[in-house]
């Protein structure tokens, strides 16, 4: 329920806090900018919850409701509103996930520049894709 939901959130939100701000990380001798990095990784770690609620809380904002009222307004309500099945939408954020976790990982364990570049063009698409989903009617 929403009570759980909101401790695990809560609890999740701590840990990723405590662990990803929490990295050192040296990249060709030098210290990169780990607090534009541990944010990266947090976001990449959590990005299906993160680009969820953004988008559920500006689409009610957008509707005149509140953001903290529980809805069918979901991105995976949506994805199944077109017709997409259950098990393929549990595959397409399972990949989404493992893509992002994988990511977050070749930042903290293998720093290269074009980790975060491609990291943050994956964010974007997965938020936008996501996102035009919630606002564009099928036809």
């Amino acid at each position: 329920g929403d009570t759980g939901s909101q401790f695990l959130g809560a609890f999740l939100a701590i840990v990723g806090m405590e662990y990803g701000f929490n990295i050192n990380l040296i990249a060709h001798n030098s210290y990169v900018n780990s607090i534009f990095i541990g944010f990266l990784v947090i976001g990449l770690v959590f990005l299906l919850p993160l680009t969820d609620t953004i988008t559920v809380s500006i689409n009610r904002i957008k509707k005149g409701n509140s953001p903290f009222v529980g809805g069918k307004d979901h991105t995976t309500h949506h994805l199944f509103f077109k017709g997409i099945t259950e098990k393929r939408i549990a595959i397409l954020f399972c990949g989404i996930g493992f893509t992002a976790v994988f990511l977050a990982t070749q930042l903290v364990f293998n720093y290269q520049l074009y980790w975060a570049i491609f990291s943050i063009i994956f964010c974007a698409i997965t938020f936008l894709s996501l996102y035009l989903n919630t606002i564009l009617k099928k036809r």
